[in-house]
């Protein structure tokens, strides 16, 4: 049995033509799918560097309100607690560690040793916002 290599040659681009497009499509998709990824990975640390950076902000600003400014009307009190709570969270080692040492002379209403430290806690705040 002889074949005709000229029946065999368009077989073979006749299934080529069929199998190509298909394969191109799954090809495609897969990428897509894959810089989808990509791309909701990257919004979601940009919105988790965000919400960091507002917590800190929140945290210094009533931190100073009341070390700083000494001002102690519950509201502000109440604010700090809540910034502090938050903030204490994403804060490295040594920042925890004076945030909680703060915290305590602000609970003594030990205003001028919290301001003291409050300082060179808000530096270091500022360089750990600055690395996100």
């Amino acid at each position: 049995m002889k074949l005709d290599t000229s029946l065999t040659l368009t077989s073979i681009i006749a299934i080529v033509a069929l199998i190509s497009p298909i394969l191109t499509a799954l090809i495609n998709n897969y990428y897509s799918l894959k810089i989808k990824e990509l791309e909701n990975n990257q919004k979601r640390y940009e919105e988790s560097i965000k919400k960091k950076q507002e917590i800190f902000e929140k945290y210094c600003q009533t931190l100073s309100q009341v070390a700083i400014q000494h001002n102690v009307a519950i509201a502000i009190i109440n604010e700090y607690a809540s910034s502090y709570g938050k903030a204490i969270l994403y804060m490295s080692p040594e920042d925890s560690q004076s945030a909680i040492e703060i915290n305590r002379l602000i609970e003594e209403r030990r205003f001028k040793s919290a301001f003291n430290l409050a300082s060179n806690h808000i530096l270091s705040i500022k360089k750990e916002v600055d690395k996100l």
